[in-house]
């Protein structure tokens, strides 16, 4: 009977987290990222990746599985299809270290055809959701500028293990150009958020001033992208996560 009641009870929570998932909260600018716990990795070891989905670094829901699909860039950009499991509040991607340096694990989360009452987002609209994250493998890993080819992405300058106080230059695109003009919120978990506008390079440069986990959040509408009878516009979000900020030593 105990364990019967323990199965009920787990699933009962399950259930409830899943229901958490709405699907209106894309209208009201909830998000994908993607976190980690690796200060740096060792080659032969399983990285674990989780997939969230939530606001500000808060999680309030569960990505629907069956609409996620993830990857691993290794240093030489090889890029190689990873598993997603679900578990409680979130998704996990993993992969095994083969090689020194840095690691980009990316997500997508194809969303598709909304019809949402939220205001200024009423009529059928197509969503999606881009989010990057970096792992460094060992201690001396060189400057790496990945571009995914994304839709929309963020793409760090000159990536390197950085510490508090340091500045990190971003580049937004859109199809593999420079955004200009673009709004890029930097979110650090427990704290307040930057606000930072593009240049006509599409660069933004943001100052990392405290310790802990950052994120980088982009959103664009491109009212150009438009399938009559379908939907009026495209609705993309795009997320970076830069992990385990440590102050100098």
């Amino acid at each position: 009977m105990y364990e019967g009641s323990k199965k009920r009870e787990a699933m009962k929570k399950r259930n409830k987290m899943t229901e958490l998932f709405k699907i209106e909260r894309i209208a009201q600018g909830h998000e994908m990222w993607i976190e980690h716990k690796y200060k740096h990795g060792h080659t032969g070891e399983k990285v674990d990746c989780k997939l969230c989905f939530g606001n500000a670094m808060k999680i309030d829901g569960i990505l629907d599985i069956e609409k996620v699909r993830a990857f691993v860039f290794d240093p030489q950009n090889k890029k190689s299809a990873m598993s997603v499991d679900k578990k409680e509040d979130y998704l996990i991607a993993s992969f095994i270290v083969k090689t020194l340096g840095y690691h980009t694990v990316v997500a997508e989360y194809d969303i598709g055809v909304l019809d949402l009452p939220h205001p200024g987002f009423e009529g059928p609209r197509y969503y999606c959701q881009y989010a990057k994250t970096t792992t460094p493998v060992g201690h001396e890993s060189k400057e790496y500028n990945l571009i995914a080819g994304h839709e929309l992405e963020i793409v760090p300058l000159n990536l390197r293990q950085y510490r508090v106080g340091d500045k990190v230059v971003l580049r937004v695109l859109y199809n593999q150009e420079p955004l200009p003009d673009a709004i890029v919120n930097a979110i650090v978990r427990g704290g307040d958020t930057i606000e930072r506008k593009t240049d006509v390079g599409g660069k933004a440069t943001i100052e990392l001033e405290k310790e802990g986990d950052w994120m980088f959040l982009v959103r664009h509408r491109d009212s150009q992208k438009i399938v009559k009878g379908e939907y009026n516009e495209k609705v993309i979000t795009s997320t970076l996560t830069l992990m385990n900020m440590e102050m100098e030593k």
